[in-house]
């Protein structure tokens, strides 16, 4: 039962936390010096895993964290012509797992970064509205319900994180247009 309750409340946080759309030009200069010493580790884990797949970027993406005031949205990229940066939500940031953490740092340097949208296999877009509430063969999902990609518009669970590592760090890189 206290297993049953767990998957049920993780699902609902999950299905509340999701990613902003992409690509807001929101602001004229970037907010953030650099990346904030928390997000370090995340991104240079992020860059190597890029690395390791042949990928090299010619700018580097600022990180940094902010109250975010829309209550759906805990990570966005924001860009202009001349830099992009990631806003992560402080509040939800102290609350998150470390792995939790690694996949909503994962997606927004994955949308930043490469320019990736909410997106799986060859592209094709997931609906934001689409979440699966049990295990079923659904297309963009796993046969155990976690989404094909880490470009879901919602922050996977950990369990699908754990599960499905080796897939979410190798898909990430598709169709990336390096920065």
């Amino acid at each position: 039962m206290r297993i049953l309750r767990s998957i049920l409340i993780g699902t609902l946080l999950g299905l509340l936390l999701s990613c902003a759309m992409m690509f807001r030009e929101v602001r004229p200069v970037p907010n953030y010096k650099g990346v904030d010493q928390e997000a370090i580790p995340y991104v240079n884990e992020w860059l190597e895993l890029a690395k390791l797949n042949g990928i090299t970027f010619y700018n580097t993406v600022t990180v940094g964290f902010s109250n975010i005031e829309r209550s759906e949205v805990i990570g966005e990229c924001n860009y202009s012509y001349f830099f992009r940066e990631i806003d992560l939500d402080q509040t939800y940031w102290k609350t998150f797992t470390k792995i939790r953490k690694t996949a909503l740092l994962y997606h927004e340097l994955t949308h930043c970064y490469c320019g990736r949208k909410h997106d799986y296999a060859v592209g094709k877009e997931y609906d934001n509205n689409e979440r699966p509430w049990f295990p079923l063969k659904r297309e963009g999902f796993f046969l155990d319900g976690c989404p094909l990609s880490l470009m879901y518009p919602y922050v996977v669970e950990d369990s699908c994180f754990i599960s499905h590592y080796a897939e979410y760090t190798k898909e990430m890189y598709n169709r990336c247009e390096p920065f």
